[in-house]
């Protein structure tokens, strides 16, 4: 993924990341299971996190909070004020 973003952003220098991302899943070859996700994913990716984390966070949007051992993932998402809360198990 992260190769065609940055392929798209070697394409077009005038638009944000955020709009090539949106231009690229709006692609009819491009499916997505839930976009919003993916969405908010992109969002938290742009802001720092790893994309990985990222995922995982967007799909939790629902929960109270969310467990991980991981320091560095909980002190990321917990400055930038994501919810759910990031917190050691």
């Amino acid at each position: 993924m992260e190769d065609i973003i940055g392929c798209a952003g070697y394409l077009d220098e005038n638009k944000s990341q955020t709009q090539m991302d949106a231009g690229i899943l709006s692609l009819e070859q491009v499916m997505a299971e839930d976009e919003s996700i993916l969405f908010y994913a992109l969002d938290y990716y742009h802001q720092g996190m790893d994309f990985a984390d990222a995922i995982h966070l967007a799909s939790s949007s629902r929960a109270t909070s969310f467990a991980t051992f991981d320091a560095k993932f909980r002190s990321r998402a917990n400055k930038l004020s994501l919810i759910p809360t990031v917190i050691l198990p």
